[in-house]
């Protein structure tokens, strides 16, 4: 199954595409299209995961199965047919700003796809301090510019695979979900989404401002020892990333969200435009953080998340 794409023709297997470029970068600057291919790629397996490191959350989700790369942004595609004109969802995985990949097999959307006869897209993006510090010469966000490039790619190449590009529904969860909302809330994403899914979003979790930003930069540079933050070994700049302490008494993570007034809002809630939003939360969001937590208190909170909405 072969589809062509902006920027050349791509491989599938039975509804699948993998591991599909949709834009790249170098450390620190923000997202360009990839260089366009003439040859049929293979689209088979997923591409590798952001750099990263354990994640906080292993013992409840499991490690990180994929080889890890800075040029990692690549994005699935799942779909029921590639003719046709299905409603669009475009999923952000989660993990603190700092974890995770859209190739992970959870995130699988073949079954989804297919019950729902949609078009499924899961998508990587610069993570931790490659892609949200914010200090002097570098942009802030530049996981939030990833996930908008990948948007523009899903309008642009949606209908190839079977999409409509006048429904896209983007949704994630956790760091995913906060995401959405940024991105629903940025002038700058306007026009390429028709709806949101956000679930286990932080919305408790303001972004971070400039000064915040700021600190933790300065801490991030102290931990680096004065090595260039532009050449030194990614495997130096994770061990300086996990230097750096959160917000004390907060699960805020140091790097994350950072107020810009242009991809990311100060307040998300109030800059969101109206519109249809769909919200949950994961069934057993608790033990995430406390894994030996009693079937009593899993019950208590989903019976207070129910409640509340």
């Amino acid at each position: 199954m072969i589809v062509e794409t902006t920027t050349g023709p791509v491989r599938g297997a039975q509804g699948v595409f993998k591991g599909i470029p949709y834009a790249t970068a170098k450390r620190f600057e923000a997202p360009i299209p990839p260089k366009p291919w003439t040859e049929v790629r293979d689209a088979l397996e997923p591409g590798p995961a952001a750099p990263q490191p354990p994640s906080r959350l292993e013992h409840a989700l499991g490690p990180m199965p994929l080889p890890q790369s800075e040029d990692c942004l690549s994005l699935n595609v799942f779909t029921p047919s590639t003719a046709g004109s299905r409603p669009v969802l475009v999923w952000i995985h989660g993990g603190g700003f700092s974890s995770g990949s859209g190739g992970q097999v959870w995130y699988t959307g073949t079954r989804l796809a297919r019950e729902a006869d949609a078009v499924v897209v899961t998508l990587n993006y610069r993570l931790g301090v490659l892609g949200f510090l914010s200090a002097e010469g570098i942009p802030p966000n530049l996981g939030i510019a990833d996930q908008l490039a990948a948007l523009e790619w899903v309008r642009d190449n949606t209908a190839a695979f079977g999409g409509n590009p006048a429904e896209i529904t983007l949704g994630g969860q956790s760091a995913g979900a906060q995401s959405t909302l940024a991105l629903w809330s940025s002038p700058r994403a306007h026009g390429l989404i028709k709806r949101i899914a956000l679930q286990s979003a932080p919305l408790g979790m303001r972004p971070s401002t400039t000064d915040e930003a700021a600190v933790a930069a300065g801490r991030f540079a102290e931990a680096l020892a004065g090595e260039d933050i532009r050449t030194a070994p990614v495997e130096r700049v994770l061990a300086a990333q996990l230097a750096v302490p959160g917000k004390p008494g907060s699960i805020q993570p140091p790097f994350q969200l950072v107020a810009d007034d242009d991809l990311v809002a100060a307040d998300l809630i109030e800059a969101a435009p109206r519109g249809p939003a769909l919200i949950s939360w994961t069934r057993e969001e608790l033990r995430a953080f406390v894994p030996d937590a009693p079937r009593e208190a899993i019950e208590t909170a989903n019976g207070f998340f129910t409640s509340e909405s």
